[in-house]
């Protein structure tokens, strides 16, 4: 499994990976539960399709022999941890990753769940170790936490912050505030594992080596309500009972990517809360890493020779107006059929550029419909506040108002150009008349994009764009009344000038929407420059 990738500016690189082996049975897209394991064989290498060629991990860390044939049926893909890659990796035009997987049966399979290539850039990186000082967390209770250096077959020398045992009822907290302003786009990663200490040598006893079994990552913006990142459902779920392997290393839940609703804060509140099922048993974490801003590329496919499809970086592919609610598509619902209500001769007007007929519209209802194209959406479920909206009719948009008129966003997979996805706004009718609207696609973990993504339309009703100013006047209504249509003659397109209600004619309502709309020196639409921005535009 492969992809090429460009890294140019950018330095240090490392890469984390996040898979487990199963059967799959081919019915209904389940796994046997009974085949559910670690990676028997994982290879991993990085080239630049020149001389340089390194083997990153050749059957290393968690990956080792697997948990045999009868792994656990209630877990999810484990996480290699951050695997550096080799300094001609950096800043370069392309590199390409290999990964190599082997199993010990060919009845089975592999899951790649997700790769990620991201710099040391941290907000916190937390290696627990002897002697060091927990000045910045709370812990709850206090007398329960101590600082120890583990061994356990190949496990040498873990150093972690244990967290004494006391039952399923006794779990405990881990917390710290992290300033984390002016930080995009936050993920966490968290190494545990779950042992019995016997206080002899700093050593766990071997068959007490296991996954942690309760495991829950919280944050918060106010230190008081929290909400869940990680609950019990990764490599921490439910163990691997009592006779866990001797030769593993502590595991990872690899870069969880944390919820909208937590990101652009001013700061963090990250609680840590773990249990056994055993009072014997004690939790070692290893290490807590938050970084901003990583890059996440994913690939789906099984061992049986299908073609894996990697996910490009995301961008805007296309942005259109179209006319909801008119004759064209029939009803004033999202779905498909607004697709023939598209606006076909008119383009959003994008940063630095000026404002000609081609980016307003005379519909009478307004601004009713946006479509955005999106490649590589990273959310399906997009909601108003993925976006801003700004009304306003002068040549500076940084003042216009910022309005709450989204009424709905509709996701239509696959249904954009090229593939892409299709988001639809719809708007109230006649909630946004005689005016321009700002719509920006912000930057978050839901969008997938690395700006914000900014665009306009204008409207005023009546408009025939009949020459290089916006004015409605008298040649607009004469306009109207020589190109009047019949009952005889086809339905007028959507790109008829004169059809300002769209519903198919130009007649008598079409003249009176234009004398009710007639412009003046103090009433007209302004022909905006639309200020420049980086964001990441394409054509």
């Amino acid at each position: 499994l492969s992809q090429t990738i460009n890294t140019n500016g950018v330095d240090d690189l490392h890469l984390n990976i996040a898979a487990f082996q199963g059967e799959f049975t081919g019915s209904g897209s389940t796994i046997n539960a009974n085949q559910f394991e670690t990676v028997d064989q994982l290879y991993v290498r990085v080239s630049d399709g020149g001389s340089n060629s390194a083997d990153l991990v050749v059957d290393s860390g968690i990956w080792g022999d697997g948990l045999a044939v009868n792994g656990i049926g209630v877990t999810s893909p484990v996480a290699s941890g951050w695997i550096a890659l080799p300094d001609w990796a950096d800043d370069a035009s392309g590199i390409t990753i290999e990964l190599g997987f082997e199993s010990n049966q060919g009845v089975e399979d592999y899951f790649v769940d997700r790769v990620t290539l991201a710099t040391p850039e941290v907000v916190l990186d937390q290696d627990f170790a002897p002697g060091g000082s927990l000045a910045d967390w709370t812990l709850s209770p206090a007398d329960r936490f101590s600082f120890v250096s583990v061994q356990d077959g190949a496990a040498q020398n873990q150093d972690a912050l244990m967290i004494a045992g006391g039952g399923a009822s006794n779990v405990k907290t881990l917390q710290r505030t992290l300033n984390v302003a002016g930080l995009p786009d936050l993920a966490i990663d968290v190494t545990a594992f779950q042992g019995q200490y016997n206080g002899n040598n700093n050593a766990v006893t071997v068959n007490q080596f296991e996954n942690v079994d309760l495991f829950l990552i919280e944050a918060s913006v106010d230190g008081t309500n929290f909400v869940s990142v990680y609950q019990d459902n990764g490599p921490f779920g439910n163990g691997v009972d009592d006779t866990g392997p001797a030769n593993t290393t502590p595991a990872s839940t690899g870069l969880i990517q944390l919820p909208a609703a937590l990101q652009n804060q001013a700061q963090l509140t990250i609680r840590l809360s773990v249990g056994t099922n055993v009072g014997s048993e004690d939790v070692f974490i290893q290490n807590i890493t938050i970084k901003p801003n990583p890059k996440f590329f994913s690939t789906v496919g099984l061992s049986d020779g299908s073609t894996p499809v990697p996910t490009a970086n995301t961008s805007v592919v296309g942005r259109n107006i179209f006319y909801n609610g008119s004759v064209h598509d029939g009803d004033v619902q999202a779905s498909v059929n607004d697709d023939l209500a598209i606006a076909t001769d008119k383009s959003a007007l994008l940063p630095g550029q000026t404002a000609t007929s081609d980016s307003y519209t005379s519909y009478s209802n307004g601004i009713n419909g946006i479509m955005i194209d999106i490649a590589s959406l990273r959310s399906t479920q997009l909601t108003a506040s993925d976006f801003e909206v700004k009304v306003g009719n002068d040549n500076n948009p940084a003042a216009w108002s910022l309005e709450s008129l989204i009424s709905s966003v509709t996701i239509r997979p696959g249904d954009g150009i090229d593939g892409s996805d299709r988001v639809t706004l719809l708007f109230e009718p006649e909630s946004i008349v005689n005016t321009w609207i700002e719509i920006r696609v912000l930057a978050n973990t839901n969008t997938g994009l690395d700006s914000d993504d900014v665009f306009y339309f204008g409207n005023w009703i009546g408009e025939t764009g009949n020459d290089s100013t916006t004015s409605v006047d008298a040649s607009d209504r004469i306009l109207v009344n020589n190109n009047q249509t019949s009952v005889f003659d086809p339905l007028a397109t959507t790109i008829n000038p004169y059809d300002f209600n769209r519903d198919g004619k130009v007649d008598g309502i079409d003249r009176l929407l234009s004398l009710n709309s007639q412009t003046s020196i103090f009433s007209h639409l302004t022909l905006i420059t639309a200020p420049e921005i980086e964001a990441n535009y394409s054509a």
